[in-house]
């Protein structure tokens, strides 16, 4: 990407469900704050905390702004994206020109993010790969902490956990027996 321009806002579709930001995570941002003043993160959010999505909208905004506590970001909740790249494309546009309305976006992604599946309006720029972590082994290795801090998390996601439905059917076994 040649030209920067400050006046564009970089926008980021990411995930970050990890308990905090890690290094390809803030070479990510610092690389879309080089080249713009203003950084859209667009934060999927999931119905239900689940072991691929365990973070709230607002905790990964928070740990984001404590990261970077000077910087004036902007956040979006937006539920998941179609799986249909043009469909995804097309709702990320809207979302993009209702919070940003005329002005200019750039869409960015590193490795195996939205960039490689974008065919919106924006343009996108892929960010190098810096370092290979897996968010996955990161969630998987956080054990029991014997802390008052993370007894309280614990108990702050059993109190706000959305209701959770299992589908089940009722069935009744009915043998008739026939007299002869």
């Amino acid at each position: 990407m040649s030209q920067v321009n400050k006046d564009s806002v970089g926008v980021l579709v990411v995930r970050f469900q990890e308990p905090e930001l890690h290094e390809g995570h803030r070479h990510t941002v610092d690389e879309v704050l080089k080249r713009h003043k203003t950084v859209l993160f667009v934060l999927g959010v999931a119905y239900t905390s689940t072991d691929k999505d365990p973070l709230s909208f607002e905790m990964r905004r928070m740990m984001i702004q404590s990261e970077y506590p000077n910087q004036d970001f902007i956040f979006v909740a937006s539920e998941s994206l179609t799986s249909s790249s043009l469909r995804r494309s097309r709702l990320l546009d809207e979302l993009i020109a209702s919070v940003i309305p005329g002005r200019a976006a750039v869409v960015y992604g590193a490795r195996d993010s939205i960039v490689h599946s974008y065919n919106g309006v924006h343009p996108k720029f892929e960010l190098p790969t810096v370092t290979h972590i897996s968010s996955t082994h990161i969630r998987n290795s956080i054990g029991v902490v014997n802390s008052v801090d993370f007894r309280r998390g614990v108990i702050y996601n059993a109190i706000n956990r959305k209701p959770m439905y299992y589908p089940s059917v009722d069935v009744g076994v009915v043998h008739r027996y026939h007299r002869h």
